[in-house]
């Protein structure tokens, strides 16, 4: 990744002599590589090892990548103040799940872990220690990743959302020794099992002795560590020499992965390169690389036996390009380097100190998921974000446990009821002549379209000391806001009375609603950088803008967790009744009367569907408007037929997704100027594949092209809506077209690990551009 790396091989001492002979002595170096550092260590695990902190003291990293779970205890043990990265090579909690019997295969603990079920007992304690320390968690298979978050929510912060497969450097290992690969029909290998140590109860010895069974005038071979030998099998022992191993594969016909779990196994992809036909179950992550012939759908010897037999007798290709495209060496690579590179700008190379102070008014709140998302990528992205919110929200205690246990948020309260704190004192005292300029700017300033009182400059004047001392204490390199309200004010104030960057985020009602553009063109004046979720909001912002300064501003999507979203689930549901989903806070821009309407019409032409409309009431501002659209409802006799049902938390709203057939939410301008600029839910519904109908309103048609990735009419137009809404009813295999085209438009402009890193690189541009003042 272009720095200066060093490798560290922990080797337990009581085991040294074992390693010794899994690698020809050669303990994880074969090749001499330079920087590599052998250090023997000891139980009890997970003490500090003074020997690995004497090495690290010495080299004094900014991060620590360990490779695997008792590098991670290990390191997170003696490293307590350095960003640990955590690369897993397996999941031990499916060991502890298989050697007590509570489950018999990968597959049993998957049916238990469906969404919205609660998370496993945890029987590996050290595991979870790594994935309470570790600042961000690499997963090398989709089954880890998608066990990992079942079992440890609070860590959904850190696990990155792409899954970094090892294929390539094991393709590339076994592409070596393509030249021990002989003719398929020559090979004199019919079937071969390997794996290093069969002790392993997830290895299932018992099984491959039923299969091998059932192979008689077959050439049967295993290769690995084997206390007994098998009858009528050739046993090679545990192969250390690679040449070796690869010349067994290359002389062998099918090779056979009988693993009650096995999470990416290493001898699939290289059975592939070496033009054996590959034999597994779904207990294998990587199973897609068989063909369908010889993928079994369970671990029953007998399918697997004949399924052998099928690929011995005629060459069946791996699906290796099911694997092409799939983030691997490059992207880590990447990763890697943009995580080190924001350390290094911002400050954070002690956990806990720089990086950015992210200031909202209310943290977090149950209808700002894209926030959360976003505050949890740029911490995998290696900024330190510290959350700073006046207070926490009414709908705080509702949404995703993860997010109100792993944000480390810091409430200032409001300074103006309970007076400023000791720390914003000192600043205050420390630097006088800069708050009083300050104060008296903030006095003299005119907001655009909104008046203001003595009482609203003292406000803003003291939550802008306490975060501004806050900054300084922590040594903060950058302030940012993610919405242009007052709370961006506050930041931007902050920021200059302690010397540091600062940008904010333009949305929606913080530029479209005069009565929320606080000190909009002071803000915008002060701002290194300013950002906006839409093409639309650009020429909104430099409207209000020099011509010199238009520059400033960036376009940033905002992003989701695609793993989140699962179009299988929606899939599996099979019934008559045609459900339709809109979810959105009950305010007037969603454009809920024209969607009242709309159902009222479609009562005569499609008798069998319900709409659901998920949301909690925006109060105190729509309280009115809510009550007028109940009186719609009773006026049309919508019945049951359209039931509002409140607020959900994230998880629910998928669930209500997955059990869909179409989102409608035809969005408007309402009568005070709000609008929605792209409403997430869109995002997230087609995210699920779910064909989408809305409004040419605001950005919305940057991510619904009319006929491609759904359907669009005019604002208002409850009747153009029904038309939709009724060839979508009856066409399934338009709705199939547009919800899967949806789901491409996602993955392409909505990755929330892809967006949010223009967010940090645009944050470790303005603090390179600056040299930031030592205060406090």
């Amino acid at each position: 990744a272009g720095c200066d790396g060093h490798r560290l091989n922990l080797v337990d001492a009581s085991s040294r002599s074992f390693f010794e002979k899994r690698t020809g002595g050669a303990l994880g170096n074969p090749d001499g590589l330079a920087n590599v550092h052998n250090i023997s260590v000891a139980a009890p695990f997970p003490e500090r090892q003074r020997d690995v902190a004497d090495v690290v003291a010495r080299l004094r990293p900014m991060a620590i990548l360990a490779a695997g779970k008792m590098a991670g205890v290990i390191m997170g043990a003696t490293c307590p103040d350095i960003h640990l990265v955590y690369q897993t090579t397996g999941f031990d909690q499916l060991q502890g799940y298989l050697d007590t019997g509570r489950i018999s295969c990968l597959q049993d603990m998957l049916e238990r872990i469906r969404p919205g079920a609660a998370p496993p007992e945890t029987l590996d304690s050290q595991e979870r220690k790594v994935y309470e320390r570790a600042d961000l968690v690499i997963t090398h298979a989709e089954v880890v990743a998608r066990l990992a978050r079942a079992f440890f929510p609070f860590a959904n912060d850190a696990i990155h959302s792409h899954v970094f497969w090892m294929h390539e450097w094991i393709l590339d290992d076994a592409r070596k020794h393509h030249d021990l690969a002989r003719p398929f029909e020559r090979r004199r290998i019919d079937v071969l099992f390997v794996a290093s140590d069969w002790a392993r109860a997830t290895k299932n010895l018992g099984l491959v002795k039923e299969i091998a069974a059932r192979l008689d005038g077959l050439s049967v071979h295993i290769a690995g560590e084997l206390d007994d030998r098998l009858d009528g099998v050739t046993c090679h022992g545990l192969v250390t020499d690679r040449r070796r191993l690869f010349r067994l594969m290359g002389d062998s016909k099918v090779v056979v992965c009988p693993s009650r779990y096995d999470a990416a196994p290493g001898v699939l992809f290289e059975a592939a390169a070496m033009g054996c036909s590959v034999v597994a179950t779904p207990n294998c992550g990587n199973w897609r690389l068989c063909s369908d012939a010889l993928l079994a759908p369970r671990l029953d010897p007998d399918d697997l036996a004949a399924r052998a037999r099928l690929g011995a007798a005629r060459f069946h290709p791996p699906r290796l390009e099911a694997f092409e495209g799939i983030a691997a060496y490059d992207e880590l690579r990447h990763l890697l380097g943009d995580y080190l590179a924001n350390l290094a700008a911002l400050g954070g190379r002690t956990r806990g100190r720089g990086g950015v102070a992210y200031h909202l008014w209310h943290y977090p709140i149950l209808s700002e998921t894209f926030i959360q998302r976003e505050i949890a990528a740029l911490r995998r992205s290696g900024v330190e974000v510290h959350v700073v919110a006046e207070s926490a929200d009414e709908t705080s205690s509702r949404c995703d446990p993860w997010v109100r246990e792993s944000s480390g948020i810091r409430y200032l309260g409001d300074s103006r009821r309970v007076g400023l704190s000791q720390t914003a004192i000192g600043f205050l005292v420390a630097h006088p002549w800069r708050a009083l300029a300050w104060y008296m700017r903030i006095r003299l300033a005119r907001y655009h379209h909104a008046p203001k009182s003595a009482g609203d400059d003292r406000g803003v004047f003291l939550s802008a000391l306490e975060l501004a001392a806050f900054v300084a204490r922590h040594g903060i390199a950058h302030v940012h806001c993610p919405w242009g309200d007052r709370n961006a004010y506050i930041a931007a104030v902050a920021a200059k009375l302690s010397g540091r960057s600062f940008s904010f985020q333009l949305r929606a009602h913080d530029l479209h609603r005069d009565r929320h553009q606080v000190g909009l063109r002071l803000k915008l004046r002060l701002a290194d950088r300013v950002i906006t979720n839409t093409r639309y909001n650009l020429p909104f912002v430099r409207r209000h803008l020099p011509s010199h300064q238009g520059g400033k501003v960036e376009q940033i999507y905002n992003g989701i967790e695609l793993w989140r979203y699962r179009p299988e689930a929606r899939r599996k549901r099979r019934d008559g009744c045609f459900r339709m989903l809109a979810v959105g806070r009950i305010t007037e821009q969603k454009g809920y009367h024209d969607l009242l309407r709309c159902c009222a019409l479609l009562k005569t032409t499609m008798p069998d569907f319900t709409l659901r409309i998920v949301g909690d009431v925006e109060r105190p501002r729509s309280v009115e408007y809510h009550e007028e659209l109940k009186a719609l409802h009773g006026s049309l006799e919508l019945g049951d037929r359209v039931v509002f049902e409140g607020a959900s938390d994230h998880q629910g709203v998928i669930r209500r997704f997955a059990e869909s057939d179409l989102f409608v939410l035809p969005c408007v301008i309402d009568r005070d100027n709000s609008r929605d600029i792209i409403p997430n839910a869109v995002i997230e519904a087609m995210a699920m594949s779910l064909p989408v109908v809305s409004t040419r309103v605001t950005g919305v048609p940057e991510i619904v092209e009319d006929g491609v990735t759904g359907l669009l009419v005019e604002p208002g137009d409850f009747e153009g809506l029904a038309a939709c809404v009724l060839r979508c009813y009856r066409d399934p295999a338009l709705r199939s077209r547009l919800g899967d085209a949806g789901r491409r438009r996602v993955e392409d402009l909505f990755d929330i690990d892809r967006n949010v890193a223009s967010h940090a690189g645009l944050f470790r541009e303005i603090v390179g551009r600056r040299r930031q003042p030592s205060i406090g």
